[in-house]
């Protein structure tokens, strides 16, 4: 039922700069979920959607299906790990990014804003129109959340990964609670009671 075109995907992340710096993947609504950093940005993120980051997709920290953009910021390769952390913590205040690891803080000022030196579309406008159906995105999303949960009740209980299941959860909630108010009753009526 869920899929994206690979071919398509695979020629627009040829379109990637191979520079270092650092790239944001982006959902379907261009909402930052995940940011690193990488010498060559391109074979970075053909890592994180296919196999090859086996311990990305291993902990499904990532809903590949709602990976539609990637932004990317070029540095020079002496300072990523600062970069990265600065470009972390100034989305982080709005998105809730679902890195592993939250990068160290940056000493001195942080970012006030950010310019980005690119950005490419990962997917069809046919898969962001189908995939923005609620009740497709709302069955994908607990798709990769109950895989996420296996592997952690299974496989590997950290802390990590029980950061990212609560974050998954949390943008699941903002996502769908209005969507699809008769699933969220209970919500709904403690936001209403006065006691």
């Amino acid at each position: 039922m869920f899929s994206v075109d690979i071919a398509f995907r695979e020629k627009q992340v040829e379109k990637l700069p191979n520079k270092s710096g650092v790239y944001i993947l982006c959902d379907l609504d261009e909402i930052p979920v995940y940011v690193g950093k990488s010498e060559q940005i391109r074979n970075r993120v053909q890592k994180h959607l296919t196999a090859a980051r086996s311990d990305l997709h291993a902990s499904n920290q990532i809903n590949i299906l709602e990976i539609g953009y990637v932004k990317y910021i070029f540095f020079d390769k002496n300072n990523l790990s600062d970069c990265e952390s600065r470009v972390f913590h100034f989305l982080n205040l709005s998105c809730d990014l679902i890195n592993s690891e939250t990068p160290f803080y940056p000493k001195g000022d942080g970012l006030s804003s950010i310019e980005y030196d690119g950005v490419v579309k990962l997917v069809r406008d046919s898969h962001i129109d189908f995939m923005r159906d609620p009740m497709v995105r709302l069955l994908s999303h607990i798709d990769h959340i109950s895989v996420a949960l296996k592997y952690y009740m299974t496989t590997k209980r950290n802390e990590n990964i029980k950061r990212q299941l609560v974050l998954h959860g949390r943008k699941f909630l903002k996502r769908y609670e209005d969507a699809f108010p008769d699933l969220f009753m209970h919500n709904q009526k403690g936001k209403n009671d006065d006691g």
